[in-house]
């Protein structure tokens, strides 16, 4: 099964590699679908809703694939 992470280059620049959001133990955050990472993200930021788009151009956050190689 797809597992999705959240993750964005620490200060805007990709070489730095990528900091992924944590669960309370610190293991990478993962979710079920893109919709259910959208959801947190929102509650957690305190949207109504967030697009995949606002994702990246609002918090330079990315959804990754769980498992997927930086390329």
């Amino acid at each position: 099964m797809t597992k999705y992470n959240l993750y964005r280059s620490p200060n805007g620049i990709s070489l730095n590699g990528r900091e992924y959001a944590l669960d309370d133990d610190g293991n990478v955050r993962l979710f079920d679908t893109k919709k259910e990472l959208l959801e947190f993200i929102a509650d957690t930021e305190g949207f109504s809703y967030i697009t995949e788009d606002s994702l990246e151009e609002t918090f330079g956050s990315y959804i990754g694939i769980e498992g997927e190689d930086d390329e």
